[in-house]
């Protein structure tokens, strides 16, 4: 606390406007830095209210690409599942229709029709497949059982491939080979062979 000069009829007068002069300085001073540092926090404010803005915004379109990505993803499964289905069928008659008409002509003839059907359906297959993984990128959106189907589609196309095989001792044709193949699909219930 400062202490003042007395002086007649109270304290001395230029010491205590001295004193209230340089009070008022550093009030002033500090009302100042105050109004410096409010203004400063006012435009960070201002700042970090146009980020959380931008950061909202920005946040807002992400989202919405995430779901319209993941719709479209949706939408390319369900068409791919389609599509496959589609192909497998028109693959069964195609095969029903060519083993019917081979098994019609002669035997002697039959074996060398069946080696030509299979190298076109394996053909086929394989342009299929090629231009499905081409387009589709099937890896990332099949589930187990389109995976299991595509891998079942090669092992045959492999077997159709071969032409003449040997089992238990005995040749047999192609057309052999697919139809006792067929009988022990239908025996596993499932469709699906496992390696």
């Amino acid at each position: 606390m400062t202490k003042f000069k007395t002086a007649f009829k109270g304290y001395d007068r230029k010491e205590v406007d001295a004193f209230l002069h340089k009070s008022n300085e550093y009030q002033e001073s500090k009302i100042r830095d105050l109004e410096e540092c409010i203004k400063r926090l006012k435009e960070e404010n201002d700042y970090l209210y146009a980020k959380n803005s931008e950061y909202h915004r920005n946040e807002e379109r992400v989202s919405g690409a995430i779901v319209k990505a993941m719709q479209v993803k949706d939408s390319m499964e369900k068409e791919l599942q389609k599509k496959i289905l589609l192909e497998e069928d028109r693959l069964k008659i195609f095969k029903t229709k060519w083993m019917a008409y081979a098994k019609g002509l002669h035997a002697a003839d039959a074996d060398c029709v069946i080696e030509d059907v299979d190298g076109y359906i394996h053909t086929f297959e394989q342009e299929f497949c090629k231009q499905a993984y081409r387009d589709l990128d099937l890896d990332q959106n099949l589930t187990v059982a389109e995976k299991s189907y595509l891998s079942e589609q090669k092992r045959l196309a492999s077997l159709s491939k071969g032409v003449v095989g040997t089992f238990e001792g005995e040749k047999m044709s192609a057309a052999s080979l697919l139809e006792r193949e067929e009988r022990s699909d239908t025996t596993k219930g499932n469709g699906f062979y496992e390696e």
